[in-house]
């Protein structure tokens, strides 16, 4: 029993991003435990490699081919443009 929360059949794997600082692999044992592939995806802000205009949104694929998303999203278009836009934003040293 997972308490109550329905999940869709073709979800196989899960992105996890946190804001905290602890452990990021803290809450991978519960994920597995409901069945998925827990992916960790990085801190919060890096929840961008998986918003709309991503290789990775909407995807239907198994936790290897999430991995591979993510590291390949710095060189696609939608990472471009975000590493320009935190380049404009951070603040002069």
């Amino acid at each position: 029993e997972n308490g109550g929360l329905r999940f869709e059949p073709f979800m196989e794997h899960l992105d996890i991003s946190w804001q905290h600082r602890d452990d990021p692999t803290l809450h991978h044992e519960r994920f597995d435990d409901l069945g998925f592939d827990p992916v960790s995806a990085g801190p919060l802000a890096e929840g961008v490699r998986m918003e709309p205009h991503t290789e990775l949104f909407g995807a239907h694929v198994g936790a290897v081919e999430v991995r591979e998303m993510l590291e390949r999203f710095p060189d696609s278009a939608r990472g471009r443009v975000v590493a320009r836009a935190r380049a404009a934003n951070r603040p002069p040293s």
